[in-house]
């Protein structure tokens, strides 16, 4: 039967829309959703910096904060269109793999378009993309997916047709995607073996034109300028302070013994085999996940030593397939690349959790775009019995895909299920722990939160070791949370502006139960103290409105209207603080 591309489209619009739709209704997620949407609602204004030069140590990701701050501005940063939008990338990365795949179908000379259509929708329903797809901070996957196969597509174009505008096409696509996150990197050795094999003298079954090794280069060549160009844009916008790339030589460095750190170990051969056969490890479980990703798992801390040998049969695979290249075999080798990434996350302990299911997005699409294209070749001398079952079998496969997203996006619905199957599937992640108590908390659930927290041990340089505080706020220890967040504050911390606010909080409570004049007295100062601070730190309108209103409570009314009238200044028109803090200026202007 023969499928026009604007049917396959449709049909794969329909799929992923009704696999995924419970997941706009989904809440922002406690993990740096919620964190990323109160920064940008309580700031007052941006300006061009906040585009290109992003407040980070560690990250240079411009383009996922240019796109949430646009989200600021055209709807409030309303969950349910921030859901959308993750949805919509994904489709529109769906719908680029359609379009990749029938590239290379094209170059092995397979019609039709049941394989594009087979591999857009094995990459699309995959139930390892639910975590990049549902969870709002997944949007660098999901965006830096799109500049990868613009670039890959772009540089098959080319490849087919030799114009040179499709090549400059696979660089632009290539820098945008760095600026995105910095997996797209990983798709340049891709884009060299890509050149070679289209410089080889054409086998009959592959439609493509014979192409010297030096012009079949060119995109790589091109993308070798945007790379740096990339790092240029990246010192300056971190003036010299890149922690992230500080970070990953650290990585590289313990990896291989050569880092200044683990001089005692340089040379060490049983430490060189140590980190050898984690990485294979961790490479054996990923390649599990895509071949078959249950359980899924939104905070994987743990692999099992028994994908050791998974991995090795990845690292066989792989050198078998350099040996003997192929344009099936450069989708399998793109995918492992990609996937690369995930590596050094792995040994960096720079994320939420070490390993994560997110990381395979990219990956789970060359892959899908490998598997499809082999079967399908693979099929053509085969009888028609054996299509048939072939037939049947993917269908069962998408079948069970879509159920398991659809019952994924069931899941992320709501904080407490998720955490509650988070912790489940990994007992001891504390962190995980922790959030399903702050989620308990919302809930009002306060006493299975509190004995969740009690319970809680988390080491001090995490920030979710402040939550210990609410207990004892919960029980009445003021003294104990005051002296201990004010021992936290001698020490230099990235999270002070945090532990002020807990100050702020159990001074307040501290007030509120004294039955002293001099005393309650005293806390306000010590209030007024702290919330300056945070206003001098941050320069965000809330903190003169909540200083606004502690001197408005101490009888300082002049001191309220300078803080009022200056936060309803700065204050964006659609903030709910705006209209009131007018009033409030108003009302306390001296006659």
């Amino acid at each position: 039967m023969r499928i026009r591309a604007w049917h396959a489209l449709t049909l794969i619009s329909i799929a992923i829309l009704a696999a995924y739709y419970p997941a706009l209704s989904a809440p922002l997620n406690s993990v740096d959703d919620v964190m990323m949407v109160n920064d940008l609602m309580n700031r007052s204004g941006f300006s061009w910096q906040d585009f290109l030069f992003p407040d980070s140590k560690s990250y240079y990701r411009p383009l996922i904060n240019s796109s949430f701050i646009l989200d600021r501005f055209l709807w409030n940063l309303e969950t349910s269109f921030l859901h959308l939008e993750n949805l919509l990338l994904h489709l529109i990365n769906t719908f680029l793999i359609f379009m990749i795949a029938k590239r290379g179908s094209d170059f092995l000379n397979l019609k039709g378009t049941h394989a594009p259509l087979a591999a857009a929708l094995l990459f699309g329903l995959h139930p390892i993309n639910t975590e990049a797809v549902i969870w709002v901070a997944g949007r660098a996957d999901l965006m830096a997916g799109c500049f990868v196969l613009l670039t890959v597509l772009c540089t098959f174009n080319y490849l087919k047709s030799r114009l040179s505008l499709w090549a400059l096409g696979s660089s632009l696509a290539f820098f945008f995607g760095c600026l995105a996150k910095e997996t797209t990197l990983l798709i340049w050795p891709g884009l060299l073996l890509a050149g070679f094999l289209a410089s080889r003298v054409p086998e009959r079954r592959y439609a493509l034109p014979d192409l010297p090794l030096q012009k079949a280069l060119i995109p790589a060549l091109y993308c070798t300028f945007s790379i740096a160009g990339y790092f240029l844009i990246r010192s300056v916008a971190l003036k010299n302070t890149d922690l992230g790339m500080r970070q990953v030589s650290t990585v590289l460095g313990a990896t291989t013994g050569s880092s200044k750190a683990v001089v005692a170990t340089s040379f060490d051969p049983v430490f060189l085999l140590e980190k050898l056969v984690k990485a294979t490890t961790v490479s054996g479980f990923y390649l599990r996940k895509i071949v078959q990703p249950f359980p899924l798992n939104f905070g994987i801390t743990e692999v099992p030593e028994t994908y050791f040998w998974l991995g090795l049969v990845l690292v066989f695979i792989c050198l078998f397939l350099l040996l003997r290249p192929s344009w099936i075999g450069w989708f399998f080798l793109s995918a492992v690349s990609l996937g690369s990434i995930a590596l050094l996350v792995a040994f960096g302990g720079i994320s939420w959790t070490p390993v994560a299911e997110r990381y395979m997005y990219v990956p789970s699409a060359m892959a899908s775009v490998g598997f499809v294209l082999a079967g399908y070749r693979a099929l053509q001398e085969k009888a028609a019995t054996w299509r048939f079952v072939s037939f049947g079998f993917m269908c069962g496969v998408l079948l069970v895909s879509a159920t398991g997203v659809f019952q994924r996006a069931l899941v992320w619905q709501d904080n407490v299920t998720l955490f509650e199957d988070t912790v489940n599937k990994s007992p001891d992640f504390k962190m995980a722990q922790n959030e399903l108590a702050m989620a308990l908390m919302l809930r009002g659930d306060r006493e299975r939160a509190l004995e969740i927290l009690r319970n809680l041990d988390i080491p001090e340089f995490q920030v979710a070791s402040l939550n210990k505080v609410t207990v004892w706020v919960e029980d009445g220890e003021y003294e104990k949370a005051r002296n201990y967040l004010i021992e936290r504050l001698e020490n230099p911390s990235a999270y002070r502006r945090i532990i002020l606010e807990r100050l702020v909080m159990v001074l307040r409570n501290m007030s509120a139960a004294s039955h002293e004049e001099a005393e309650v007295i005293a806390l306000q100062e010590e209030m007024l103290h702290y919330l300056r601070e945070l206003w001098s730190r941050t320069h965000e309108p809330f903190y003169l409105y909540r200083l606004g209103r502690l001197h408005m409570n101490m009888g300082d009314y002049g001191q309220a209207q300078l803080a009022f009238a200056e936060a309803n200044r700065l204050f964006p028109e659609d903030s709910i603080y705006k209209q009131p803090s007018g009033t409030l200026a108003e009302a306390l202007k001296t006659p």
